[in-house]
């Protein structure tokens, strides 16, 4: 049994070849029509410093999200080959990434998992966001997030109408 405990569901992360064409579908299928979308890169300190099995890694990356209710649905487009994310994206393909579970204290999460031998997969900061991800692949079939920090603000405000066009 671990020591802290899960609030709920914060985020679902997904890999995506093209942003612009992932946030008209979510237009054109399901009405999601505003997003925000901020850009990664690591080598321009557009990113806090990554890190990967304690190394640190380079990472270039757009991102969308927008939030629906209580949970944020973030779309990740790698835009380089060697990041983790590109990584991911070619050997699986699109789709979900991660969840990124709420909890209350932050560090004794990180600090339980570590106890209990889950690898660590990245772990980096964004604006004032810190976040670490667990591979929890082997036990849970998916990547687990855990972040701590302010919400983010967004590089520009994507409007798309309800047909994909921007």
């Amino acid at each position: 049994m671990s020591d802290f405990e899960i609030n709920g569901i914060a985020q679902i992360g997904i890999l995506v070849r093209s942003i612009d064409v992932a946030i008209e579908q979510f237009a054109k299928l399901f009405g999601i029509d505003e997003w925000n979308i901020n850009h990664v890169d690591t080598a321009r300190e557009d990113g806090g410093r990554f890190q990967s099995g304690g190394q640190d890694v380079s990472v270039k990356a757009k991102i969308a999200w927008v939030t629906l209710g209580a949970v944020e649905l973030e779309l990740i487009e790698p835009e380089d080959t060697t990041s983790v994310y590109a990584q991911f994206l070619e050997t699986h393909g699109p789709g979900i990434h991660h969840l990124m579970f709420d909890t209350d204290d932050y560090q004794q999460t990180l600090n339980c998992l570590r106890d209990d031998g889950v690898e660590e997969m990245l772990s980096g900061e964004l604006q004032k966001t810190r976040f670490q991800m667990f591979d929890t692949r082997p036990t849970l079939g998916l990547l687990s997030e855990f972040a701590v920090g302010d919400a983010l603000v967004p590089d520009e405000i994507r409007k798309i109408d309800r047909e994909g066009q921007r």
